[in-house]
């Protein structure tokens, strides 16, 4: 009977209970199933678990599988993951959301979505901590038709990938309701135009959808449907989107209506989703992101199909010490979540697992602080977005909770009505294609005519009544191309122009192109060409006669030069190229064309294009068109030109011709037009121009400049109907080209004709805030400790922007793979903090990434060596506790393993670095072609990793020799006292025999030479650039040890890790500085006399046991070798990167060779991915970009900061260097360009006094034209008493991002050239200050 006994037991310890389980099941399941609110999910069955076991086990054995094709830890994500998805049929969708959260109560929230036919759907919500929410002023609606489809961007919003997946920039520009509107038809907050600008960094690798997605959630999923077919595990499939989500950060400025602004720093998601259109498949869906006090951020989410998986929960969590991890255990239940979307619990707590460790979360809505959005036509989808408050274990923060619905409510809006967008075509002319008509289809092409033709083409492709696009044709870039062809001379002063232009030839530029432009003009255009004019010009004739339109058949015609690339939305090109008026007859048009051709060599327009880094000998089309004896003309522009308001439609007129408001010849009369959010129209403001002159066109040819009588001065010419009507066109216009236009335009007997239409510029210029951040690393969180202490002497002051993306980058990787930390990943700086081109150390990444749990004497010896005194404060190691945990047994000892093994091997690396050092030769000379050097550049940065890797191995071993030499040097003692630092001191002093220390040894030893000679008090007098052959001639001795030193050691320098920086080897003056200087110093210098390990330990004052003395004698030699090996894998490190510096200072040379970069010395100001690009295509906007890097440099290099900082980087405010001077000189204009600037004044009422301009000056004249943009890029800033938002002046200034006002009668009176002046472009106010000391 003992088998029954068995069985009894049996049953009884198994069956039994799994029959209760599966009863108890049954009966929740039939409560459930009564539910009619939560029906659409599927209920789990009896056999939940072991179907949730079995489907993980296959998931994880396909993973498996999958995971033997590819490298153990190869992390790094297709570039081409973050390109724009094509839209293949109508459910497609491509979507990209931003959350932004700081701990202060500021949230941004930010949701695009791709549609077909020029759809999207939009949310963008600003929640700030005084109270303020800010939402676009369609909403709850969120669709957006008649987009423009340039990737991802929508009615102001603009979202612009920098470098994948590490930066994005996102900019807005528009209009925001200060309130949430609750419903459609309420009318509640005021619109107000917001501008902001972020930079999103990353801060964790990209997270793959569905790739990473936990195998137990997916099981979970799995588990809870039914299996009908063998094939169970592929309903995942049936969920068709990809995506990721990556953690980062959000640094930027929000500036407001009345011009007040405020920084924010957030952190959060970037989440990206393609496939099919959630409402196609989903039947509702929940985000939750909450981020943390101490840095943690974590992502819960939840999705349910309407086929297929009813209940797919996924998230992930970026713990505070910035490992991330999926969830892969989540007790979060959609059906008992929000399922009723008007009941969203006020609390929610939900429990997971991810990374072995057990959290639990709970999410309080912050009242009155959601909002309700719908989509679709009709409304398919709606969605609440409420701002949270968060616990965290025992963490506080905030987050963001985004709720998704499928809809089938009542929809008050209709489709709107599709908008034919107006986009040149991309058709290139044939070869023998010289001219083409306007009304032509190759004539929309820029690549056929150039940007002027090109948008004058598009124009007249508009069918509408209530405008005239005058009659014309365009002269083809393939005519000027064969004139080039076919003319040796030409195409030999356009190649002598560009290689002056490049530095090639050494010559005058201007001269070189004035003779250009003589030759140009003088060379007879080949009759082909001629033929195909004259013809065009018949045809325009007859066409002119038959025209209805015109009743004045006034036959004369404007010839306008059209450049390729000109008139676009990144240059202006304002008044670079030629234009002629009031032409008659066909050869006074021939003439003028190749003067037209001509000018695209004239030196402003040679200079314009290089400073911005496109091609000297460019394309260029002609534009001949019949002139309109304008009675008013000017100029409009659909949104404000300096602010970017569009309720603001800006018109500028006076009588005559247009050419006095676009030459700034006179002051217009301006009109504003306010424009309601349903485009209705209304007079704001009128203001009177100075209208003393107008241009009008002769009896006979040409034009003439007219007094205007007085009686002219004091009313407007142009009637508010007329003002009415362009407006009513302008925002026509503006849905056509999809973009804000700047409109040429004419009155005459009464019709409106519209003469350009091109888009308005430097509307999304960068702020000096981006330019500075852009390089920054991820913000901090409120907790992260930032020294500047070590990195400050490895990288003193600024670093270059091509150092950060190189060598910094280098170095940090280094770090992290020689580190025990693992995966690692490559898409943001882990150790080495970087801010406003400033690097500084990460504390609690690096030093305190483990600690003990309480402050020993180990932390602050690490503290001594790394920053040279005591750091880590008990708050400090407090939060270290909370952040990254206690140091256990088992990781000390891994750590010591790992050390002692490092220390065992630091001899090895020595040797390999040796050998690295001895076989890395870089021949730069030899390279003729650019894009061949920067691809071996490019390959040579996995050398300059490896030489970072050899220097971050004998540093941490030094620094751990270090540790343990000290910590028997204060035998137990509880803290450091004066004694300890000088016995430091007499410790690491007797390590000498080290490659820096021959350096200043070398020195001492020249200046001996020098001074024991007998004319040492001549050559201290000498002009160091002298001085170097002076010894040749007067001292051998010391001029072959000079050459000697700079053999040895001429790679070194100052700031000698940034490649920006000039080596001795490179300047030798610098060097012959500091040895003039020593030897003029009176004395014997101090012999520095090696110690003997006995005399070392015999100068200790502190250790009194013999024993620790024996100990630290076999330290000494060890701690010896171990600074000599730093120090020399320093050197390797150090030659490495002037290895580099020389190949990038040639790759440099050959960029201004071929025309892409205006000046070497800008290669620096790019990093290494933006230089990759100019190889692409030419790219001004990144050029300029350079540029304005390179200026503000100097101001970013004075900056200081804390040596110990907490959360985000604050520098010291200063003591103001400058104040008012009482009664000084002051005066106030219209401003149309943003920033402030202080700098010397410099008063030019000449251009040919030009020449006594210097960098940074403020510009203070009497107006600005086309004759001065060569100058425009050393300013600092643009005064001028004439001219409006339109003059020359504006618009270039505007384009290079100077602050500049305009209209400041006066100025060149009131100011002196040398006065410092503060010129505050926002307000318009230029004054006087003096410096203080």
């Amino acid at each position: 009977m003992d088998w029954i006994t068995v069985a009894i037991q049996v049953v009884t310890v198994t069956i039994l209970p799994i029959w209760i389980y599966l009863w108890l099941n049954k009966s929740v399941q039939r409560k459930l199933v009564t539910n009619s609110i939560i029906s659409h999910y599927t209920i789990p069955g009896w056999n939940f678990h072991l179907k949730r076991c079995w489907a993980e086990y296959c998931i994880n054995g396909a993973i498996r599988k999958k995971a033997t094709i590819k490298k153990k830890y190869d992390i790094v994500v297709p570039k081409e993951l973050e390109e724009l998805r094509k839209l293949s049929d109508e459910d497609s969708s491509d979507s990209i959301q931003f959350y932004g959260i700081d701990q202060k109560g500021n949230f941004v929230f930010i949701s695009l979505t791709r549609r077909r036919h020029r759809t999207a759907e939009l949310i963008l919500q600003l929640s700030l901590a005084d109270g303020r929410m800010y939402q676009l002023p369609n909403h709850p609606d969120s669709v957006i038709f008649n987009n423009v489809d340039r990737g991802w961007s929508a009615v102001g919003l603009k979202i612009t990938p920098l470098e994948p997946w590490r930066r994005w920039r996102i900019t807005f520009n528009g209009l925001l309701r200060n309130g949430i509107k609750r419903n459609y038809r309420q009318n509640e907050g005021k619109v107000e135009h917001v501008r902001f600008h972020f930079i999103y960094t990353a801060s964790a690798p990209p997270l793959l959808w569905p790739k990473d997605w936990s195998p137990g959630l997916q099981a979970d999923a799995l588990a809870r449907e039914p299996w009908k077919n063998p094939q169970w595990i592929n309903m995942i499939k049936l969920n068709k989107t990809g995506g990721f989500d990556q953690w980062g950060t959000l640094a930027g400025q929000l500036i407001f209506e009345d011009s007040s602004s405020t920084e924010l720093y957030l952190r959060g998601l970037r989440q990206r989703r393609w496939g099919v259109h959630k409402p196609a498949q989903l039947h509702r869906t929940v985000d939750i992101v909450g981020v943390m006090y101490d840095g943690a951020m974590y992502c819960l989410g939840a999705d349910s199909s309407k086929e297929g998986l009813t209940h797919m929960k996924f998230g992930h969590i970026r713990q505070a010490n910035d490992i991330v991890f999926s969830i892969d255990q989540l007790d979060f239940d959609l059906a008992s979540y929000a399922e009723q979307r008007e009941n969203i619990p006020t609390r929610y707590k939900v429990n997971f697992r991810a990374g072995g460790r057990k959290y639990s979360t709970e999410i309080n809505r912050i009242m009155d602080s959601g909002a309700t959005l719908y989509g679709g036509r009709p409304w398919d989808w709606e969605a609440r977005v409420f701002n949270t408050e968060i616990k965290l274990n025992n963490d506080t923060g905030y987050g963001i909770a985004y709720l998704w619905y499928n809809y089938n409510g009542p929809s008050p809006l209709k489709p709107v009505g599709k908008i034919p967008h107006l986009l040149p075509s991309n058709l290139k002319p044939e070869v023998d294609l010289y001219t083409v008509s306007f009304k032509d289809r190759i004539c929309q092409s820029e690549t056929a005519v150039g940007g002027k033709g090109s948008s004058i083409a598009l124009l007249t492709s508009i069918p509408h009544k209530e405008f005239i696009v005058p009659l014309g044709f365009c002269i083809t870039t393939a005519a000027l191309n064969l004139q080039i062809e076919k003319n040796e001379p030409l195409a030999n002063a356009v190649t002598y122009v560009k290689n002056v232009s490049a530095g090639i030839l050494k010559a005058d530029l201007k001269v070189a192109c004035e003779k250009a432009v003589a030759l140009f003009e003088q060379t007879p255009i080949i009759e082909p060409i001629q033929a195909a004019i004259r013809q065009s010009v018949s045809h325009l004739d007859s066409d002119l006669q038959t025209d209805l339109k015109i009743s004045d058949k006034f036959e004369r015609f404007a010839v306008r030069s059209s450049a390729v690339g000109e008139d676009s939305e990144d240059t202006s090109a304002a008044g670079q190229n030629a234009t002629f008026l009031g032409l008659k007859g066909v050869e006074n048009i021939i003439k003028a064309v190749a003067k037209c051709w001509g000018s695209l060599y004239a030196y402003q327009s040679v200079e314009y294009r290089r400073q911005r880094g496109q091609p000297i000998k460019a394309e260029m089309g002609v534009c001949v068109q019949q002139m309109v004896n304008a009675e008013t003309a000017g100029v409009m522009f659909t949104r404000h030109p300096t602010s970017g308001d569009p309720r603001e439609i800006l018109i500028t007129a006076n009588y005559g011709l247009g050419e006095s408001v676009v030459s700034a010849m006179i002051e217009p009369d301006t009109v504003i037009v306010k424009r309601s959010l349903n485009n209705a129209l209304a007079m704001k403001d009128l203001k009177l121009g100075k209208k003393t002159h107008k241009v009008s066109m002769t009896s006979d040819e040409g034009t003439v400049t007219e007094e205007l009588k007085d009686s002219y001065h004091n009313e407007l010419c142009i009637s508010e109907e007329t003002a009415l009507k362009l407006s009513k066109l302008g925002t026509h216009l503006e849905a056509l080209f999809g973009s804000a236009r700047d409109i040429e335009w004419a009155v005459a007997q009464g019709k409106i004709f519209l003469l350009q239409a091109r888009p308005v510029t430097a509307l999304d210029n960068w702020s000096d805030f981006e330019i500075i951040h852009e390089l920054d690393s991820p913000v901090p969180s409120e907790i992260d400790t930032l020294v500047f202490s070590n990195a400050g002497e490895v990288f003193p002051g600024a670093t270059s922007p091509l150092t950060l993306s190189t060598v910094v980058r280098s170095i940090d990787r280094a770090i992290l793979l020689d580190s025990k930390f693992k995966p690692t990943h490559c898409y943001c700086e882990t150790f080495i903090g970087i801010t406003g081109m400033r690097c500084c150390i990460n504390y609690m990444n690096t030093i305190l990434r483990e600690v003990e749990s309480k402050i020993s004497l180990s932390n602050k010896i690490i503290d001594i060596a790394i920053c040279g005194h005591e750091v880590t404060t008990p708050e400090l190691h407090a939060w270290a506790v909370k952040r990254n945990g206690i140091q256990g047994i088992k990781s000390k000892l891994k750590l010591y393993k790992a050390i002692i093994r490092d220390t065992w091997v630091n001899g090895n690396i020595e040797q390999l670095a040796k050998k690295f050092h001895a076989n890395f030769k870089f021949d730069v000379e030899s390279y003729v072609r650019a894009e061949h050097l920067y691809k071996d550049l490019d390959d040579s940065l996995e050398k300059l990793l490896q030489a970072s890797i050899y220097h971050a191995h004998t540093s941490k071993v030094s620094v751990f020799c270090q540790i343990v030499a000290m910590s028997v040097l204060t035998e137990g003692a509880p803290n450091l006292n004066i004694n300890h630092y000088s016995d430091v001191g007499i410790f690491l002093s007797s390590c000498s025999d080290v490659v820096s220390a021959q350096v200043p040894t070398a020195l001492r030893n020249l200046a001996n030479t020098i001074r024991n000679g007998e004319k040492a008090e001549e050559f201290v007098k000498l002009d160091p650039k002298e001085a170097r052959d002076w010894l040749t001639l007067n001292c051998t001795a010391a001029a072959v040890m000079f050459d000697d030193f700079l053999k040895e050691h001429g790679y070194r320098c100052i700031r000698e890790l940034d490649l920006m920086t000039e080596t001795w080897d490179m300047k030798p003056e610098k060097l012959i500085s500091s040895l003039q200087a020593a030897v003029a110093s009176s004395g014997e210098p101090p012999v520095f006399k090696e110690l003997s390990v006995a005399e070392t330990v015999d100068r200790l004052r502190t250790p009194k046991s013999r024993v620790t003395k024996k100990i630290l004698e076999m330290l000494i030699p060890l701690n010896r070798s171990a600074v000599s090996r730093r120090e020399l894998t320093k050197a390797v490190l150090v030659s490495t990167v002037n290895a580099l510096r020389l190949g990038y200072q040639k790759l440099g040379r050959l960029m201004v060779e071929d025309g892409q970069l205006p000046d070497m010395n800008l290669i620096f100001f790019l990093t290494h991915q933006e230089i990759g690009l100019l190889f692409i295509s030419s790219n001004p906007t990144l050029v300029q970009k350079a540029i304005r890097r390179q200026r503000l440099y100097p101001h970013c290099d004075k900056i200081q900061f804390p040596e110990v900082n907490r959360g985000v980087l604050k520098p010291i405010l200063a003591e103001p260097s400058t104040k008012i001077r009482e009664g000084g000189a002051r005066v106030s204009g219209t401003p149309v360009g943003g920033g402030t600037v202080l700098g010397r004044a410099c008063i030019i009422t000449n251009i040919n006094d030009a020449v006594q301009l210097k960098p940074g000056d403020i510009l203070i004249t009497q107006c600005t034209d086309i004759g001065w943009s060569p100058y425009f890029p050393i300013l600092g800033g643009v005064v001028t008493e004439l001219g409006g938002l339109i003059s020359h002046g504006a618009v270039v200034a505007r384009e290079y991002g100077l602050p500049c006002i305009v209209g400041a009668e006066g100025a060149t009176q009131k100011f002196r050239t040398g006065d410092i002046v503060l010129l505050t472009g926002t307000t318009g106010i230029l004054q006087v200050v003096e410096e203080t000391t």
